[in-house]
């Protein structure tokens, strides 16, 4: 399944966010002035920054090395059950594609910062079947590995690498994330009965793709549709980090 295209850069103290659903005919375009990911560092680099007073806004991952809730977005009490805003856990999957990657998610946080997020849209065998979809770039929580700009640049599709930023150094070093489909996951997001989502023309697939009833396709959807920005976890031993050798990604 093609794989949705979310790059978030830093400009005057802000987040802006480019992204490019495959299914939409533009991309879309944001800013954001206050998140959890949003904080700030002493300017200057290296040996120099101990003796800055100057801050300047930086974007902080939400994972830790060992893939730890570093900005404690699950740390909060459970989602009000009368609410839209749900939390779910199960295995996730892309309907005939047992094989397929549900994410890869780069964070460059040295020197000029960036974030390069692929999505693919995908069922979570829940409760209740629901299909993951986002306008925004959910977070995500899994453990990561280094890997250069360069490297994570070949693994994407031309459409995501016209995202990024030409004066980043391809040398430089990032925190990398590739979520696989069968991994199980928790999520916190909008949950909406896929026929009363404001998406739900785009939506229509998802009633009948790789399910040989109608019946018993996805009948929730999960995502942002109020801004709330969805956050997803890896579960312990979930397949998180495996980077076969480079390919552009299909669409």
């Amino acid at each position: 399944m093609t794989r949705h295209s979310f790059v978030q850069t830093l400009e005057s103290g802000r987040v802006v966010e480019r992204g490019f659903r495959t299914d939409w005919p533009n991309p879309t375009l944001g800013y954001v002035l206050d998140a959890p990911y949003l904080g700030s560092r002493a300017e200057g680099r290296g040996f120099f920054s101990w003796f800055s007073r100057r801050r300047e806004s930086c974007l902080v991952p939400p994972f830790g090395g060992e893939g730890e809730d570093a900005l404690r977005l699950f740390a909060t009490e459970h989602a009000d059950p009368s609410s839209e805003l749900t939390e779910i856990s199960g295995c996730a999957r892309i309907p005939g594609d047992d094989a397929g990657v549900l994410l890869e998610d780069f964070w460059l946080t040295s020197g000029k910062n960036c974030r390069i997020l692929e999505l693919s849209d995908f069922v979570v065998e829940a409760d209740v079947a629901t299909v993951v979809w986002c306008t925004l770039a959910p977070l995500v929580v899994a453990k990561p590995v280094w890997r250069t700009l360069a490297d994570q640049l070949e693994r994407l599709h031309p459409r995501t690498r016209r995202l990024v930023p030409e004066s980043l150094d391809p040398r430089s070093e990032g925190l990398a994330l590739r979520v696989e489909a069968g991994v199980q996951l928790e999520l916190r997001g909008v949950t909406r009965p896929v026929d009363q989502s404001t998406h739900a023309l785009d939506l229509t697939e998802w009633s009948r793709l790789g399910y040989r009833e109608a019946r018993l396709g996805p009948r929730r959807v999960l995502g942002d549709e109020d801004g709330t920005r969805l956050v997803m976890r890896v579960r312990q031993g979930g397949r998180t980090s495996t980077f076969p050798a480079a390919s552009p990604a299909d669409g």
